[in-house]
């Protein structure tokens, strides 16, 4: 994310790099999150995370991949998408696509 940002820093005015807000999978912020299902894989987990609106989820969805180091919850990855959807986009997959 470092050299994303820095290389956004060198054309001001241009879309370079990433253009929504990674954590959130959004452009513009819900009024809400909501944490929904906790599934567990090997080392680390998956938190499903919703945009709420008026009390009700949105259409906003991430999926954070936390792993424990050090004994602290540590941010991995995070996923974009709807549940069960066969095609993963993710933070890490979109940032080395931009670097190539």
């Amino acid at each position: 994310m470092k050299e994303d940002s820095e290389a956004r820093a060198k054309v001001p005015g241009d879309i370079v790099g990433l253009d929504f807000d990674p954590l959130l999978n959004t452009q513009d912020p819900d009024e809400g999150y909501a944490i929904g299902k906790i599934t567990h894989k090997e080392d680390s987990c998956l938190v499903e995370v919703y945009g709420t609106r008026s009390g009700t989820r949105s259409g906003q969805y991430v999926v954070p991949e936390l792993t424990v180091k050090s004994g602290q919850w540590t941010f991995m990855n995070f996923h974009y998408g709807k549940p069960n959807q066969t095609e993963d986009a993710n933070l890490l997959g979109i940032l080395k696509a931009l670097r190539e």
